[in-house]
């Protein structure tokens, strides 16, 4: 089944491009993923050929992955033949090569790691507008068609006009205006004006008064509701071995205030460095949370990239109460598990810091 969106992906960048289909079909953006569309035992080069000729986007998610990929080349020279509007989607801030920089010259880029929101939505109205459009061929092929033109009318013979049924017709109206004006004088003459009504006053007392009408008490504001996360926070990475990348897991020390995520590991600019920051939704939504950092050691990187090299991904996930899970959206399938830290009572902890220096 063809679907007005072709979703053009890395093969091991299948969750987020699920994710970015599940968000799209929310939205009411029918997708075409060949992960879900391709059935068992289907030629699959057939199937993507067949679902790009139909489709009017193909959502390029571009990767690392994708930047090296073959396959998406093919695609997106399919795409080009049947004039398929081809947005390229960055979910990670990755230079395109040679081959994708030429294709993409000219083409307006779409950041979701910047604002995955923001971003989201703009995507979604671009693609509205794009489908909501004639495709390039069928208005070729309307303008192409000539219109069909009509038979103009024979014009009538013509004829010396006649002016004495018009003169009839004006002595006739005439004669009906003179009566009529002659009836109305006659009819205001002999009718007398009506009689005013009496003007019956009421005393202040007698009028009951009304109760003011209930007003519904005010909605707490979003802010207030993500307030009540405020407060230090410990958030541990856990990311598993991935092909040569071998796994790890280091805790980071945040804050949330006035709704606002805030942490850091290391020391800024130097290898090794992390830092997350983001908007916590009333409901405790991190779907506005990115991460920045810099490779400690190439042995934990996906790719095994160069210690210091620069890598951002969006997270998400959700807080609930005095803790919280989130998963990286795409590349090193990461879980951020989240737990809010409560300050011992200062008598407490005094009496601890007494009973340790005794012992």
């Amino acid at each position: 089944m063809s679907s007005p969106i072709f979703i053009s992906y890395a093969s091991i960048d299948r969750d987020v491009a699920e994710t970015i289909c599940d968000a799209l079909q929310a939205r009411g953006h029918p997708c075409w993923i060949a992960c879900r569309n391709i059935g068992p035992g289907e030629n699959f080069r057939e199937s993507i050929v067949l679902a790009i000729r139909s489709a009017r986007v193909m959502l390029l998610v571009f990767t690392s992955n994708a930047n090296n990929s073959d396959e998406i080349k093919k695609e997106l020279v399919l795409a080009g033949r049947h004039r398929v509007t081809v947005p390229p989607v960055r979910v990670e801030d990755v230079t395109p090569n040679d081959a994708f920089a030429y294709e993409f010259a000219t083409r307006q880029w779409i950041d979701l790691f910047k604002d995955w929101g923001r971003e989201f939505d703009w995507l979604g109205a671009q693609i509205g507008t794009i489908i909501a459009a004639p495709k390039a061929d069928e208005t070729r092929s309307v303008a192409a068609k000539p219109a069909a033109r009509a038979r103009p009318a024979p014009m009538p013979a013509a004829q010396k006009p006649s002016y004495g049924p018009i003169i009839a017709a004006a002595i006739v109206t005439v004669a009906a205006l003179g009566a009529g004006g002659f009836y109305v004088l006659t009819r205001s003459a002999a009718t007398p004006p009506p009689a005013a009504a009496p003007v019956v006053s009421v005393p202040p007392a007698a009028v009951a008064p009304q109760a003011p009408s209930p007003q519904p008490a005010p909605p707490p504001s979003t802010a207030a509701a993500a307030r009540g996360f405020d407060g230090a926070w410990a958030i541990t990475f856990s990311c598993p071995a991935v092909g040569s990348a071998l796994g790890y897991s280091y805790r980071v020390a945040a804050q949330i205030a006035d709704g606002l995520l805030h942490g850091e590991k290391g020391e800024k600019a130097k290898a090794g460095w992390l830092t997350i920051d983001g908007k916590i939704d009333a409901d405790g939504s991190l779907n506005s949370v990115y991460v920045d950092s810099l490779v400690g050691a190439s042995q934990v990187a996906v790719g095994n990239v160069p210690r210091g090299t620069e890598f951002g991904y969006h997270i998400a996930g959700k807080l609930d109460g005095s803790s919280g899970t989130a998963n990286r959206v795409v590349g090193h399938p990461c879980t951020l598990d989240f737990a809010k830290e409560s300050p011992w009572p200062a008598c407490y902890a005094g009496a601890g810091a007494s009973s340790a220096a005794r012992t």
